[in-house]
């Protein structure tokens, strides 16, 4: 059903006056990409590495949360539930504001915050507390949001009209194949170090890359696409 209605967006979304524009179709998009291309899509898959892993990284809460801070499963279920409503709400929020001061600032400031605010987010954990489980989850939501508002827009942005689609598709094919094992990556740090925090340092390392990444894409945000 979701293919489908996608589907039916993508048919009936009007085209940017650029790419309607162009006489010579390229005939392989994706040789081109890796061949003349190979430096955006690696700072593309560098600058998606961190938000899409703390976005997969979600997958691994309910399990996390009931095994090392003992919160049932129904509280939860629910919390994150009620957390992706509250992401949802954010998010053109947050994209109107990016329209405004930038969307890779509003990116690197989102890499900051991750990086500063992440190891304390956790630590509320340790109140074992039903608030405390409700800020953690909508505090990390947030995150989420201010991240995911900016890197689809700037991602497109960094890819020239003729080549566009393909090097976003692949820059987001690369980082989701990588960040699926980012639960199981977390799992076995946790199992080896038997602290409660210990897999942050994964994506501290990747909000890092993310970070450095990010400063090297070139700035397109209001210029014809």
């Amino acid at each position: 059903g979701l293919a489908v209605i996608g589907w039916w967006m993508r048919a009936n979304t009007i085209e940017t006056p650029l790419f309607v524009q162009i006489h010579h179709i390229e005939k392989t998009p994706l040789v081109n990409a890796l061949r003349c291309h190979w430096r955006t899509l690696l700072r593309g898959v560098g600058v998606l590495s961190f938000p899409l892993a703390v976005i997969i990284l979600a997958l691994f809460f309910p399990q996390y949360l009931t095994a090392h801070f003992h919160y049932a499963n129904h509280t939860v279920f629910v919390s994150m539930t009620v957390s992706l409503f509250w992401s949802a709400l954010l998010l053109p929020i947050i994209g109107h504001y990016s329209d405004h001061i930038g969307r890779k600032r509003l990116l690197m400031i989102s890499g900051v915050i991750g990086l500063i605010l992440g190891y304390p987010l956790f630590l509320l954990l340790q109140l074992q507390t039903l608030w405390a489980l409700w800020a953690f989850v909508l505090l990390y939501e947030t995150l989420i949001a201010m991240m995911a508002a900016c890197y689809p827009c700037l991602l497109a942005e960094a890819f020239p009209t003729p080549i566009r689609y393909t090097g976003v598709g692949l820059v987001y094919n690369v980082v989701l194949t990588l960040a699926a094992f980012v639960p199981m990556v977390a799992s076995w740090i946790l199992l080896q170090t038997g602290g409660h925090y210990s897999f942050l340092l994964l994506l501290a390392v990747l909000g890092v890359i993310m970070i450095v990444a990010l400063a090297q894409l070139p700035v397109r945000q209001g210029k014809s696409l």
